[in-house]
């Protein structure tokens, strides 16, 4: 693509989206520039800034690129044999919210 072509993203960064697969309340986390898109997209998206623990955006928020991290919890199976529990609405419904940011990235202003 020619540079002169290309869309300026307003907030670049990384984005994690973890699914957890059975809690109904979705978590974001992150560079609070990312985590009020979220919660634009959906008020009842509980959000904060703190982008600490063991998942992947951690070494990015550390090196100070913005993150955004999904999440609906935890649940019993999780890296197990048995993880393998998805609800399809509530992974549906947080794909439509990362989308949602992802539009509002791209949309100039």
């Amino acid at each position: 693509m020619n540079s002169a072509n290309a869309v300026p993203l307003r907030t670049p960064g990384y984005a994690e989206l973890r699914y957890g697969g059975v809690n109904d309340t979705l978590r974001v986390s992150g560079a609070p520039s990312l985590t009020a898109m979220a919660q634009a997209a959906e008020p009842s998206v509980s959000t904060t800034s703190s982008s600490t623990g063991g998942s992947d955006q951690v070494p990015f928020a550390s090196a100070e690129v913005p993150t955004l991290f999904f999440t609906r919890g935890l649940e019993p199976n999780y890296h197990t044999p048995n993880d393998k529990q998805v609800n399809p609405r509530l992974l549906n419904e947080t794909i439509q919210i990362g989308l949602d940011v992802v539009k509002q990235m791209l949309t100039p202003g």
